[in-house]
């Protein structure tokens, strides 16, 4: 009973743990894909202004 309560414990601190990492990762595509629409934006106001 002992050692099956452990395993679930350990089963749930793995799952903890790969939420983590599927939150950073999303976070950090988020960012790069801010970033690439931000460039995008810029170019487009450079080129019907300052051009």
């Amino acid at each position: 009973m002992i050692n099956d309560k452990n395993h679930l414990i350990q089963q749930i601190n793995s799952i903890d743990d790969n939420l983590e990492k599927l939150e950073r990762n999303s976070n950090r595509n988020s960012d790069q894909v801010g970033l690439i629409w931000l460039t995008i934006l810029s170019y487009i106001i450079y080129l019907e202004f300052i051009k």
